[in-house]
């Protein structure tokens, strides 16, 4: 697979049309679509959700340990510290790779070729500018939320102040301020999440730099963003269902996930990259 700094196969043409709006989404024709695309290989799409969940668990064993939730000497938990950051920020980075390889393995079907399960991770040939993207994205949304989590702290301490008070009427009001501040909170995730639902699949697909990939997914999402907050409500509806039976069923759901959104990926920009 070509690096991520390959040369760019973008259509300029169809970006302007789609930065004009001149699409449509139907989210359960994607996700009927993604069912359709998941089918064809179930083995493997089960396996490699399989596999991160099983590397995750192991990775996150340290921190059950450090935490006090698995038994074990006193002695051991300072050398163990440091094993559970380093752990830590590798999982964390390790994860937007991984995941990215749902895509690519998505996207060669989707262009009728016959991935093999090496494919799931040929998403670390894209390992910076997902990293970038990620990191920045994040960041964005840090400084959005700071203001609010500030308030949310102030109420929280107000409540207490209060009740320690006898102030309950106060305190009903910083209740609500609190609950507000949650809810500005879950907003801003959401809104974000949704603009820049397409920006891994450009990076991947269209050979795009992190900062491309995410404005041009930003100024297509916006064009049509409650069509894609439904398609999201769609998707998180399926995934609730996949952790009813023990949970056991998010590694069906996981990738049937995936495979919806690089279906509507392919509705909304077509997929002029797919020369692996």
């Amino acid at each position: 697979m070509e690096g991520a700094d390959a040369d760019v196969r973008v259509d300029q043409e169809r970006l302007d049309r789609l930065f004009r709006g001149e699409y449509r989404l139907n989210a359960f024709a994607c996700l009927r679509q993604g069912w359709g695309l998941f089918r064809q290989e179930p083995g493997k799409y089960i396996g490699f959700t399989l596999l991160l969940f099983l590397c995750f668990t192991v990775l996150y064993l340290p921190v059950q340990l450090i935490t006090g939730q698995l038994h074990i000497p006193e002695a051991v938990n300072g050398s163990l510290e440091f094993l559970v950051t380093v752990l830590s920020l590798l999982s964390v980075v390790a994860s937007f790779p991984l995941f990215a390889g749902f895509y690519v393995f998505s996207l060669r079907r989707l262009a009728g070729q016959n991935p093999g399960f090496g494919d799931f991770f040929r998403g670390f040939g894209f390992f910076l500018p997902l990293l970038l993207s990620a990191l920045l994205r994040g960041l964005i949304i840090f400084l959005l939320q700071f203001p609010i989590l500030l308030l949310g702290l102030y109420a929280g301490i107000q409540i207490y102040v209060n009740h320690a008070g006898g102030v309950p009427s106060q305190s009903m009001n910083d209740e609500l301020l609190l609950i507000g501040g949650i809810m500005l909170l879950t907003a801003v995730s959401v809104f974000f999440g949704i603009i820049y639902m397409f920006t891994e699949l450009l990076i991947i697909n269209q050979r795009m730099n992190f900062w491309q990939a995410m404005e041009a997914s930003r100024k297509v999402a916006m064009r049509h963003w409650f069509s894609l907050l439904w398609f999201l409500v769609v998707l998180l509806g399926v995934n609730f269902l996949g952790m009813i039976p023990m949970a056991l069923g998010l590694l069906v759901t996981t990738p049937v996930i995936f495979c919806a959104i690089t279906v509507a990926y392919r509705d909304i920009f077509g997929t002029s990259g797919t020369g692996w």
